[in-house]
């Protein structure tokens, strides 16, 4: 069986990355509108809250994306002048990881400018601004994602294959890839977040139901993490989405038949000017006989990224 993602690694001599680490993260899944699947009763558990076990999947991740020489009609391999190869990062970008019947490209949906970066204060969309300079198009090697380091909270969102263990006192999510397999623990058992909790990659959470909606509160995240992906496009291409020690994180998690949505609010009194709520994903329930696959993250050496200039357009 192929995998779903052939590599996580960094590859020298490749285009821009070779591999991106957070590709097919939160926005890949971002379609919001229910489909079928959502029409379907909720399963629920013996207390009767809806059921999340189970393992969760994109639809069309299941198909190999990375390894793939073409998609559709759009090569990934690039032939450089002296015969060498290399894996064009920039050129799967920009098609999108979501793909439609018969393995066809599907175009990333354009996103409103508010939904790229939260309103962060002046002094902070300066902080941002400025990482973009080392980046190489949508890809920035002072990303954390690609020394391996976990994508964090809300930028891991659904993610792609997510494995949830439920019961009453805790929630697990298991995660295929963020950028490694990562794992975190929502604790439902009523207790509060220690009074001086120390700053991780995931930091603390806690949930509690309201309705058929998980809700999970997440504090004590550190600064090595951002708050989405770098964007493909638009004015905030290369850039990382920086926050502050103080970030506060209320997820809310809902089933609907067999989807999950996801939908993030973020506050960060430092750096922000006011709370940031990111629009809603979803992903579905992953093909009977589907299962969680681990994905080990390696790194090897960012320094060799590099432009193609084999592809540039005629200025």
């Amino acid at each position: 069986m192929k995998s779903r993602l052939v590599t996580y690694s960094l590859v020298a001599a490749v285009v821009l990355g070779a591999v991106s680490l957070f590709l097919v993260s939160m926005p890949a899944a971002q379609n919001g509108a229910p489909g079928a699947a959502a029409k379907k009763a909720i399963p629920r558990t013996a207390d009767g809250h809806p059921d999340l076990n189970g393992f969760w999947l994109e639809p069309g991740i299941g198909a190999p994306f990375y390894g793939d020489e073409k998609v559709g009609d759009v090569s990934l391999l690039v032939r450089a002048p002296d015969g060498s190869k290399f894996y064009n990062h920039v050129t799967a970008a920009e098609i999108g990881v979501q793909r439609q019947a018969g393995n066809q490209p599907q175009a990333a949906a354009p996103r409103a400018e508010s939904e790229l970066y939260p309103p962060y204060k002046p002094e902070w969309m300066a902080k941002v601004k400025a990482t973009a300079e080392n980046s190489l198009g949508n890809l920035n090697p002072d990303d954390p994602a690609l020394v391996c380091k976990p994508l964090g909270v809300p930028r891991m969102g659904i993610s792609s294959g997510l494995y949830v263990v439920q019961n009453p006192q805790s929630i697990a999510f298991l995660y295929e890839k963020s950028p490694g397999l990562v794992y975190r623990i929502i604790y439902m058992d009523g207790r509060p977040h220690p009074e001086n909790v120390d700053t991780s990659h995931l930091g603390h959470s806690i949930g509690r139901w309201e309705g058929d909606t998980l809700v999970v509160d997440v504090v004590g995240l550190n600064e090595d993490t951002m708050l989405g992906d770098v964007a493909r496009s638009g004015p905030a291409l290369g850039m990382l989405l920086l926050h502050s020690d103080k970030l506060h994180v209320v997820e809310r998690w809902s089933r609907k038949g067999d989807d999950l949505f996801y939908q993030a609010t973020i506050e960060d009194p430092v750096a922000l000017t006011k709370p940031w709520v990111i629009k809603p994903i979803s992903t579905s329930i992953a093909a009977k006989g589907d299962f969680i696959r681990p994905q080990w993250c390696l790194t090897l050496d960012t320094g060799h990224l590099v432009i193609d200039k084999f592809n540039e357009a005629p200025k």
